[in-house]
């Protein structure tokens, strides 16, 4: 399941690993599109 973000560069999120140069509201976005990403691969 982590390859679909991993190709998308959004693994620092499936790994909770949050960048100390991110905000909070930049660490959603990131959230938001890697639930994205997710569920549209779930979807197929």
């Amino acid at each position: 399941m982590i390859a679909i973000p991993v190709q998308i560069d959004l693994k620092k999120v499936v790994t909770k690993k949050i960048p100390e140069n991110l905000n909070q509201t930049e660490w959603e976005e990131l959230n938001e599109k890697a639930l994205s990403a997710i569920q549209l691969y779930l979807m197929n």
